[in-house]
């Protein structure tokens, strides 16, 4: 049976997804608002902003906030706009950038302080309108106590695979749901991780109510309609995304199926295929 199934059923039937633009495939502003225009376009209603230097180069303050100012001109209030600096800058920077952000009405600030820097969110949180969204401080099920302890951030936020998987994420949903704050759930994934957070994050409610990371599968296939035909060799039935949500694949398990056909064109030239048990250990054979 499909893994939500095993979690107690769908809570949600489909979730919303947050794409994320950053200086790798955008590397000027106006390139930022052109791609977070042509998502819009495709469905989207809520747009990431990595910080800049992400994926290469370096950090700026400054280009930060003309990305995010050029962004928000050109979509305007067609999608929500969060920002996130993956644990990137120091108090002082953050709170220059997050007082920029500010004006420009974010529906998030996420991670801006290192992970150990839970003071610092603290701090962030008091002087700021934007909300505060811990993620890398709450992958584990030890920072996220911490910072709800500490009443410092709005939003909560892990990735599956970082947390320990399936059963540590059920662990820690039941935690950050008892604190009433905002849930969220990021992704550096491709289509198998993508499915199985899809599957785990519509067993519970509270995810719902945000647009999760879980957009990877989108680029990859290079559309944001993937419910017509989608050519992606390995997958014989490719996750649902249109109209800005996303859908767990229906089957057994996380839903997938290899696309057993697919695989020949990815042998190593010189290699063969070689099926477990169809040939005798080396020392058998020796004897």
């Amino acid at each position: 049976m499909p893994v939500y199934q095993l979690l107690g059923g769908k809570a949600v039937e489909k979730l919303r997804y947050s794409y994320f633009i950053t200086s790798e495939t955008a590397p000027t502003a106006k390139d930022r608002a052109k791609e977070a225009a042509e998502a819009v376009a495709g469905g989207v209603t809520s747009i990431g902003m990595k910080a800049e230097g992400f994926g290469g180069g370096a950090h700026s303050v400054e280009k930060d906030i003309e990305n995010v100012t050029e962004v928000k001109k050109v979509i305007g209030n067609s999608a929500e706009i969060s920002y996130d600096a993956n644990a990137a800058f120091d108090f002082y920077s953050s709170l220059k950038l997050g007082r920029a952000l500010d004006q420009l009405g974010l529906y998030k600030f996420e991670q801006p302080n290192p992970a150990w820097d839970i003071d610092g969110l603290v701090a962030l949180r008091a002087q700021l309108k934007t909300p505060i969204c811990a993620h890398e401080s709450t992958v584990l099920i030890p920072g996220l106590m911490e910072v709800i302890k500490r009443k410092a951030a709005d939003i909560l936020g892990t990735k599956l695979a970082s947390a320990g998987g399936i059963t540590a994420g059920v662990q820690w949903a039941a935690i950050a749901k008892a604190s009433a704050l905002g849930m969220y759930c990021g992704a550096m994934n491709g289509p198998w991780e993508a499915a199985a957070q899809a599957h785990w994050l519509c067993s519970e409610a509270e995810f719902g109510k945000q647009a999760q990371a879980v957009f990877f599968p989108v680029t990859m296939y290079g559309k944001f309609d993937t419910t017509r035909s989608v050519d992606v060799d390995i997958i014989k039935n490719p996750m649902k995304y249109k109209d800005g949500y996303f859908w767990p694949p229906e089957g057994p398990g996380v839903g997938l199926e290899l696309n057993e056909k697919a695989m020949p064109k990815y042998i190593t030239k010189g290699k063969s295929i070689v099926t477990i048990g169809d040939k005798k250990p080396a020392a058998a054979r020796a004897r």
